[in-house]
């Protein structure tokens, strides 16, 4: 835990408690907060709340705020920084996108006796239209992945179609 000492409502020093006061004992979770004010220290803030979409967290010079000492203070993005965020989450997307299509790209090989195979051309096409069903949506805060088919396992083969699995000769 940091801490920071303050003295005429000024921050002096900021540091862990344990190397700020290291002939003192804590317990677990470090000095409480009576043993704070007695010894003229507040926590230190790392985080503070913010729109992650247009702001964020830039270190300043410490600052006392609400019994708290802040190194942090929200500031708005650029724009050049909003557009390189979208273009990022985008790119996830797509590589994610890919994931999807590459793991399913079994599904749809001329000898694949799967009954679902329309099914899953479906999803493969749901995946592919992506980036064009998003339109404006914020890449940022999208999450409208299509559901796949199920796909066939051992104990659901009586039900695809396949009457039995090879175990030689294969």
């Amino acid at each position: 835990m940091q801490i920071a000492i303050i003295q005429n409502n000024t921050v002096t020093q900021v540091g862990d408690y344990r190397i700020l006061f290291p002939n003192t004992s804590f317990n677990a979770n470090g000095p409480d907060d009576e043993w704070l004010t007695e010894n003229s220290c507040l926590k230190v803030n790392l985080y503070l709340d913010h729109d992650p979409l247009t702001q964020k967290l830039q270190s300043c010079q410490p600052t006392i705020s609400n019994g708290m000492v802040n190194l942090v203070e929200v500031v708005a993005m650029t724009a050049d920084e909003i557009t390189n965020q979208k273009a990022s989450a985008m790119a996830n997307i797509r590589a994610q996108r890919n994931a999807l299509m590459n793991a399913c790209d079994w599904t749809q090989t001329p000898d694949n006796p799967m009954i679902n195979k329309s099914a899953w051309a479906t999803y493969r096409q749901a995946l592919r239209d992506i980036p064009e069903k998003m339109g404006s949506a914020d890449p940022r805060t999208w999450s409208s992945w299509p559901t796949s088919p199920a796909e066939p396992t051992v104990s659901n083969l009586s039900t695809t179609g396949i009457s039995s699995i090879p175990t030689s000769g294969v």
